[in-house]
C-alpha cells in the first residue's frame, strides 16, 4: 500500500463521520421541529438530541434558519419533478401529497420555513419567494401538458398559482384541523377542473366552539389613560409577534416598544400569554369590521375579493400578523393553537352555508359540494395571502380569488 494511499483513507474516513453527524442533527430537527414548532426550539436542543456539542453543531449548520433550510430541502426532494417527463397525468399531484403526509412532520416543517421567512430583510425570505415562483411555474406547466384532462375554460397560469396556493393553504388547515385530507382535497378539485363530479359528498365539519371571552386587563373599564396604554402595549406586541412570532418575543422587547416598562405589561396582562390572547382578540375585532359588509350570505361570498382587496392596501401588518401566527401555532401546545383550529371551523362552515344558500337561489351551480367548495376558498384565500406576502407583484389575491368565485357561479 502507497503512502498516498493510507494519506488518503482517514480523509475519506473523517468525510463518512461528517456526513453520519450532519444526517444525525438534521433527523434531530427534523423531530422536534414537527413536534414542538420551529421558534420553540434552540439549537442547544438539536445538538442535545443529536449527540453533538453546540460548537460541533455550528461547525456544520451556521444558524437554525440554515439547518432547517437543510431538514425541508431534504423532505422536498420528492417534489421536484411533478410536472416531469415522468408524470403522465394531473394525479401526480396527489401521489406528491400522500407521499408528503407519508413523511412525518413534512407540512410543519414547511410552513415552519414559510413562516419565519415573510420578512423581505429575513436571510431565507429570497429563497422562500424562489421556490413558490418554482412552483407556480412547475403547477402552471402541468396544467398546459395536461390541458385535454380539464375543460376548456381552465387558464392554466391562474390555475397553477391558484393550486400552488391552495394546496400550501390545505396542508396549514389540516394541521388544526386533522379530519381533513390533503390528498383527497386535492383529487377533488382536480375532479372539478376535468369536468367530474366526485361520487361522495364531503362530510361536513363538526361545529366550532363557542370562543372563550375577551380577554379583559385589570383596568380595561377604568381610567382613559389605562384603557390607552394597554392599546398602545397591545398595538407594540402585534409588531414584535408580527416580525419574529409568539416564542422569539420577550416581555422586555414589547415593553421597549410601546415606551415602558416589563412591569406595566404584567400589570395590565399579567404575562406574555395572556398578551397574545389580548392581540388574538383585537385582531378579531379589526377583521369582524372588515368583513361585516352588512349583506345577505351570497352577498358576503361574492364580496369577499372586495374585502381581501380592501385588507392588502389597510391592514397589510395584520396580514403578516395572521400569517406568522397561523404558520407558527400549529403545534397542539401553543397558546394560539386552538384560536386558528376554532377560527377555521366557523369560516369554513359559514363559507358552506353561505354557498349552500347561493344553490338555493341558483346563483352557483347545482352540482357543486358546498363543504368540499368551503373548505377549498378558505385554503385558497390563505395560501393566497402566503404567496402575496412574498411575491406581492405576481399575486394578486382579489383577481385569482374572483377567478374562483366566477367559476362557483352558474352560467
Amino acid at each position: 500500500m502507497t503512502r498516498q494511499t493510507t494519506d488518503e483513507l482517514p480523509a475519506a474516513s473523517r468525510g463518512a463521520s461528517a456526513a453520519r453527524t450532519r444526517a444525525a442533527v438534521i433527523g434531530a430537527a427534523a423531530n422536534l421541529f414537527a413536534e414542538r414548532g420551529y421558534r420553540a426550539v434552540s439549537l442547544r436542543d438539536i445538538a442535545a438530541a443529536g449527540g453533538i456539542s453546540h460548537p460541533g453543531l455550528l461547525r456544520h449548520f451556521a444558524s437554525k434558519d440554515d439547518l432547517l433550510r437543510a431538514v425541508v430541502e431534504q423532505l422536498d426532494e420528492v417534489n421536484r419533478h411533478v410536472a416531469s417527463d415522468g408524470a403522465t397525468s394531473l394525479d401526480a399531484f396527489v401521489q406528491v401529497a400522500r407521499q408528503n403526509d407519508a413523511s412525518p412532520g413534512y407540512s410543519r416543517l414547511l410552513l415552519g420555513l414559510v413562516g419565519i421567512a415573510l420578512s423581505p430583510c429575513h436571510p431565507e425570505h429570497q429563497a422562500v419567494a424562489a421556490r413558490y415562483e418554482m412552483a407556480r411555474e412547475g403547477f402552471a406547466e402541468a396544467f398546459r401538458q395536461f390541458a385535454a384532462e380539464m375543460h376548456s375554460a381552465v387558464d392554466a397560469d391562474a390555475e397553477g398559482i391558484r393550486m400552488a396556493a391552495a394546496w400550501d393553504g390545505a396542508q396549514l388547515i389540516a394541521l388544526y384541523l386533522p379530519e381533513v385530507d390533503v390528498p383527497s382535497t386535492l383529487g377533488r378539485r382536480l375532479a372539478t377542473l376535468g369536468a367530474a363530479t366526485p361520487r361522495e359528498l364531503m362530510t361536513p365539519l363538526p361545529p366550532a366552539a363557542s370562543a372563550p371571552p375577551a380577554m379583559s386587563g385589570a383596568d380595561s373599564d377604568g381610567y382613559a389613560s389605562g384603557r390607552a396604554r394597554r392599546a398602545e402595549i397591545v398595538a407594540a406586541a402585534a409588531e414584535r409577534f408580527a416580525a419574529d412570532g409568539y416564542h422569539l418575543t420577550s416581555l422586555r422587547e414589547v415593553a421597549a416598544a410601546a415606551g415602558t416598562g416589563p412591569s406595566t405589561l404584567v400589570h395590565h396582562f399579567g404575562g406574555k400569554q395572556q398578551l397574545l390572547i389580548a392581540v388574538l382578540d383585537q385582531q378579531e375585532a379589526e377583521l369582524a369590521g372588515m368583513q361585516d359588509d352588512g349583506g345577505s350570505e351570497p352577498g358576503r361570498l361574492w364580496s369577499l375579493p372586495q374585502r381581501v382587496q380592501h385588507h392588502l392596501e389597510n391592514a397589510s401588518q395584520c396580514v403578516r400578523l395572521q400569517a406568522t401566527l397561523r404558520t407558527e401555532a400549529v403545534a397542539a401546545d401553543h397558546p394560539a393553537h386552538e384560536h386558528f383550529a376554532r377560527r377555521y371551523r366557523a369560516r369554513i362552515g359559514d363559507y358552506a352555508t353561505a354557498i349552500a344558500r347561493a344553490q338555493e337561489m341558483g346563483s352557483v351551480r347545482g352540482e357543486r359540494d358546498p363543504w368540499f367548495e368551503a373548505l377549498w376558498l378558505v385554503a385558497l384565500s390563505d395560501g393566497l395571502h402566503l404567496q402575496w406576502l412574498y411575491a406581492p407583484a405576481a399575486v394578486d389575491p382579489a383577481t385569482l380569488l374572483t377567478g374562483y368565485l366566477d367559476e362557483l357561479r352558474t352560467a
